[in-house]
């Protein structure tokens, strides 16, 4: 024989007054249910398990609760067995395994009082529930968006996914925005002994940028020459640019080289990306006759630079003066004159050239008591009072002008109109880039109006430190 003998102690177990923990009472209908007719707690005292025989016409039950900080979270409904015959009185006893995810319920009433008992294995662990807000629609470019999720639990960590990395993806707990279209964000947290994993899903749209391409305006010559169109945008999100394109737009214009002299439209088109929405805006293609680039034109020595076609060309056409003496032409058709006489300015585009006289005169001299502007020749802006800004002499009778200084680089550091010697004067500092200018030698032009005559000056000063 086999005797069976069972271990107690150490008994008593101390109960130290005014420590009563929570009262825990299942959910739902309860009318005579006796409830804690029967009661069991595992070895951790993390999970309870209370009967209650008399529930549902005493067909009885079993309610299971875990601690979570010091509350106690009932785990599903309740613990009812299935196939039983009659009045069971299921729960009139309970045990729990040593760790809680076993509990046995006893029914003596079940089947005509022969009595029954159901075990129920698996999950005990505590729920988390995370709260995950919306996402609210973005664009493309966006800056990082913080998910705001909150969990029940806050032992915890929360995580993020996003089901598709060519549209977001997770950067230092924010969702980093990638490109356009759509994407599950995920917030999950991992399961432990005491909690189950749980996870909410929220979708994110990204929409495209917005991204506005525009054609400059150009000018042509009929039967000679067709200019390449330039294209700007707008401003491009974070580091793009045009190369960011899947494919980049094409300005084109319905005019050719045998069109007449008018005005055609240059239509921008073609562009295409994943990422930006875009809007065009045209210009305009001015023709203009051979003869208008052929036909002689005179000037007088002090007048303003002038564009050979009316406007900036871009790469194709060249220039040349055959006198830089009179006048100099650059590589975009800006004629500037340089002196006194006659020069032949020549334009060439696929072998064909035209040539333009230039006949620049003298300037007429007007004798007036009020003497000339002169630059000084040094500054030493110390703050001392003395010498502080560069004095331009009888600027005051010349209120119609303006003033350029480069540095011995070439380099432009300020340039203004209507100098005059007070709150539009040169202080040592560039007007461009707001830097301290160095010592040394600087060269300077000054254009002003003479009555009807716009004359220049140039020269040099010195900044002494």
């Amino acid at each position: 024989m086999t005797t069976l003998k069972a271990h107690y102690g150490p008994f008593p177990v101390p109960v130290t007054p005014g420590r009563q923990g929570a009262k825990i009472v299942p959910g739902g209908s309860l009318t005579n249910a006796r409830v804690g007719s029967s009661v069991a707690i595992s070895a951790d005292g993390k999970t309870v398990i209370t009967g209650a025989p008399q529930i549902n016409s005493n067909i009885g039950s079993a309610f299971l609760f875990t601690q979570t900080g010091s509350n106690w979270v009932q785990q599903g409904s309740n613990l009812t067995g299935t196939g039983n015959t009659g009045p069971s009185f299921q729960g009139s006893s309970v045990a729990l395994s040593l760790n809680g995810k076993t509990a046995l319920v006893g029914a003596f009433g079940d089947n005509i009082s022969q009595g029954a008992a159901w075990v129920y294995t698996g999950n005990t662990k505590a729920a988390q529930s995370i709260t995950f807000p919306a996402l609210a629609a973005v664009t493309y470019g966006n800056s990082d968006i913080s998910p705001n999720a909150t969990s029940s639990n806050n032992t915890i960590p929360i995580l993020y996914n996003s089901s598709n990395t060519a549209v977001a993806t997770i950067l230092n707990g924010k969702i980093h925005v990638v490109g356009a279209g759509s994407t599950i964000i995920t917030a999950s947290q991992a399961g432990n002994e005491a909690y189950s994993p749980a996870t909410k899903n929220r979708t994110l749209t990204v929409n495209k940028a917005p991204l506005t391409i525009t054609a400059a305006n150009a000018s042509g010559i009929s039967s000679v020459y067709l200019p390449v169109f330039k294209i700007t945008y707008s401003a491009f999100a974070g580091s793009d640019n045009e190369n960011s394109l899947v494919t980049k737009p094409v300005a084109t214009t319905s005019a050719t080289l045998s069109s007449p002299v008018g005005t055609y439209p240059i239509t921008p088109a073609g562009a295409l990306s994943l990422n930006y929405a875009f809007t065009y805006l045209p210009a305009t293609l001015t023709l203009v006759s051979p003869q208008v680039i052929t036909a002689p034109v005179t000037k007088t020595y002090g007048d303003a630079d002038f564009w050979l076609l009316g406007a900036a060309t871009p790469p194709g056409l060249s220039y040349s003066s055959s006198n830089n003496l009179v006048a100099t032409v650059n590589a975009t058709g800006l004629v500037e004159i340089t002196g006194v006489g006659i020069t032949n300015i020549t334009l060439s585009f696929n072998g064909k050239t035209a040539i333009k006289k230039l006949t620049v005169n003298n300037a007429s001299l007007r004798i007036t008591t009020i003497n000339e502007p002169v630059v000084s020749r040094a500054l030493s802006p110390n703050g001392d009072g003395d010498n502080d800004v560069l004095t331009i002499s009888n600027i005051e009778h010349y209120s119609d002008n303006k003033f350029i200084i480069v540095n011995s680089n070439g380099a432009a550091v300020y340039e203004v109109k209507g100098y005059d010697n007070a709150d539009r004067s040169f202080n040592g500092y560039s007007a461009i880039t707001g830097s301290n200018q160095k010592a040394g030698t600087y060269f300077y032009r000054l254009v002003y109006k003479d009555g009807e005559v716009v004359r220049n000056k140039t020269g040099y000063f010195v900044i002494k430190k």
